[in-house]
């Protein structure tokens, strides 16, 4: 974990926590209230098979997926409102999809690539999503971004 850039704290301040993979992301905002509900991004495949409701991906190498640079569009543009982004993702290298769509805005976005505070590692797949958002305000808090 670790911190990039000034955060946008105060009234006004949209801090979203981003749960980043290949095949679906989830978006929670934060504005100093508990929201556990989240927002939902699906990535299609290529095969046009969702990983939650096929066996077919039992067969394909996950390891070897890369994500469509629309996907990474639509996930752009709907963090595009943040004032503060915590990534948090899995893996390492090639395999961490938060840290590959952090290097997509840097080159495509670079106003939204200042937004990111930072970026955690952490088993998305395995912790809940109330987790999840614990984790993200627990950052903001140390940032002071949430009272």
């Amino acid at each position: 974990m670790r911190a990039r850039n000034m955060h946008h704290a105060g009234i006004g301040a949209i801090p979203l926590v981003v749960a980043v993979d290949f095949l679906e992301s989830r978006i929670w905002k934060l504005e100093h209230v508990e929201d556990e509900a989240g927002q939902h991004i699906t990535a299609a495949t290529p095969w046009g098979i969702h990983k939650l409701h096929s066996k077919k991906l039992d067969a394909l190498d996950m390891y070897s997926l890369k994500a469509d640079p629309e996907y990474w569009a639509a996930l752009a543009h709907e963090v595009s409102q943040a004032t503060d982004i915590v990534l948090l993702g899995h893996g390492k290298g090639k395999a961490n999809a938060s840290h590959l769509f952090a290097g997509y805005l840097e080159k495509h976005h670079q106003d939204l690539a200042h937004r990111i505070q930072g970026e955690i590692r952490c088993d998305i797949d395995s912790i809940t999503d109330a987790q999840l958002v614990q984790i993200g305000r627990d950052f903001f808090e140390r940032l002071d971004i949430l009272a």
